[in-house]
């Protein structure tokens, strides 16, 4: 399968994206990540190389506090119709989906929302959308890690 694995690295987010740069660094060729800076240029890379690409994975991390802008800027409404395409699929994780993650994948354009533990779980996750032929509609990944919590979970609807 021929794919590309996004990050979009925002000045905001650099805390919550550096541990998943790592793990994204560990589980593939550097060919296969690209790091993406600026709001509209990662929705152009998407939209570029959803045009050649078996799949495309966009991963972001949000807070609460950035949505009006997001929204006013017209990245949420350009990224949801990006979101509708079979090839790309759309992860997000952060403060903003660790409060509401039901509320990230219903009212926002991401597919999976990520809380908790992502150096566990997004390995697992990237492993089910690249190996599986799974409806990825479907996924529900929740493996606890401590006792008697859930320590991460992956909700999709």
């Amino acid at each position: 399968m021929d794919f590309k694995v996004l990050a979009l690295y925002s000045k905001e987010n650099k805390y919550s994206m550096n541990t998943v740069l790592a793990i994204l660094d560990n589980l593939f060729d550097k060919n296969d990540v690209i790091l993406i800076r600026g709001y509209h240029e990662y929705l152009d890379k998407l939209i570029q190389l959803s045009n050649k690409l078996d799949l495309v994975i966009g991963i972001q991390s949000l807070m609460t506090t950035q949505i009006p802008f997001l929204i006013e800027s017209g990245f949420l409404g350009r990224l949801k119709k990006i979101a509708t395409k079979r090839n790309v699929f759309l992860i997000v994780g952060g403060p903003h989906a660790l409060g509401d993650p039901v509320g990230s994948v219903l009212s926002l354009p991401y597919h999976v929302a990520v809380i908790g533990e992502s150096e566990v779980i997004i390995p697992s996750l990237l492993n089910a959308i690249l190996n599986s032929n799974i409806d990825l509609s479907l996924i529900h990944i929740s493996e606890p890690t401590r006792p008697l919590y859930i320590s991460y979970a992956v909700f999709c609807l």
